[in-house]
Order: structure tokens, then sequence, then C-alpha cells
């Protein structure tokens, strides 16, 4: 961007579209000189005009945890079954059924 206050619009624009669950975002907002050159040799005396540009840097990191327990939880699934509640002197709750399922 060729203005810093642009650069923070477009900063503040982009992160109120994002509806991110399972990361974190920062900006950093950086100067950046850039050489306008022009067409042909230059005279020998001449200085070279510059631009002054602003970057947006993006930090990206992921948060573990709540990825971990996405996955948990998009992992289960459902398992119907006519066991009574007490089979063999067990009491079948979920993960027993699972496990005489799984084997």
């Amino acid at each position: 961007m060729h203005c810093l206050k642009d650069a923070e619009a477009a900063w503040d624009t982009w992160v109120e579209n994002q509806k991110l669950r399972f990361h974190h975002v920062s900006g950093l907002i950086t100067e950046q000189e850039v050489v306008r050159k022009e067409r042909g040799r230059p005279k020998q005396d001449a200085q070279p005009e510059t631009d002054t540009l602003y970057v947006l840097n993006l930090i990206y990191t992921e948060e573990e945890a709540l990825v971990q327990q996405a996955r948990r939880k998009a992992s289960r699934f459902v398992l119907a079954t006519t066991l009574p509640k007490e089979w063999h002197n067990e009491l079948m709750d979920g993960t027993a059924v699972l496990g005489l399922y799984k084997g």
C-alpha cells in the first residue's frame, strides 16, 4: 500500500472478515523503500527517486489444543447395539461396547 492508513484499514477489514477457530494471526505493518527506475540511462549526478510502500507481514500460529480437540470430536461415530446395560457381569458403557466392536 502507498499509505499507512490504507494498510491499517486493510488489516482491520481482513481481521473483521476472518472466522478463525483454530489459528491466531497477527500482523505487522512495515515500511519498504522502493527505488523508482526511469527508462534509459540515468544522468551522472541524478539521485534515484524512491517510493515508500507499506507491507503487511502476517504471523500465523496454530492452536494445537483446539485442533486436537476438534479432531477427537470429529472422529467419533455412532455405534448402535442391542446389548443390555449389563452383559456377562460387566457394565456396558460406550467405551466397553466400542472395545467389543473393535476387538
